[in-house]
């Protein structure tokens, strides 16, 4: 990435305005047309990349709220790809994740991976009354009782998982849902 490309990406959009937000804090007045295109053109970048470098049966896993994105973006050309999101950072509550104007945006990006993670429940939770309020999904219990949320017959499993995955059980749990066969 260039400087300017990377500035406006990492410290412009994510860090000045994504990056509050996450942890609750509203600033008014901070989005920017142009931050937002530099975040849609870095996730498109880095999937071009993944895309260079993906082999049939590998498992993708995208780390924090800097590439919301990208799974949307990977599934369009790779369309049976696995992919799982971890989310570093707290997830804000609905009524403040609402502020944000490209939310279903980042909602439907978020959405397009077969696992979300989030260090704890409470976060889970935010997000699950996101996609219920602002999207209309509702969420369900999977076999094996996992967390899901079904949207537009892709299943997603939401995860709270404080110290990482356990890949067996990810496995498994794929496998279950399905997720193994998408195409």
């Amino acid at each position: 990435l260039d400087a300017e490309l990377q500035d406006s990406f990492y410290k412009g959009f994510c860090r000045s305005f994504l990056w509050p937000i996450f942890h609750n804090v509203i600033k008014a007045g901070s989005f920017k047309q142009s931050l937002w295109r530099a975040y849609c053109t870095v996730n498109r970048r880095f999937a071009d990349k993944v895309i260079e470098v993906y082999e049939s049966g590998d498992v993708i896993w995208i780390h924090d709220y800097h590439l919301l994105l990208l799974p949307s973006v990977i599934l369009r050309k790779l369309r049976t790809a696995r992919v799982g999101l971890f989310l570093h950072t707290p997830f804000p509550s609905s009524e403040i994740f609402r502020t944000i104007s490209v939310r279903d945006e980042l909602l439907r990006g978020m959405l397009n991976a077969d696992v979300v993670g989030f260090h704890v429940f409470e976060y889970a939770r935010h997000f699950l009354t996101c996609c219920k309020r602002m999207l209309g999904l509702n969420h369900y219990i999977q076999d094996g009782g996992f967390l899901g949320i079904l949207d537009n017959n892709h299943s997603v499993i939401v995860q709270a998982s404080h110290a990482g995955i356990e890949p067996e059980l990810l496995e498994a749990a794929l496998e279950a849902n399905g997720a193994c066969e998408r195409g």
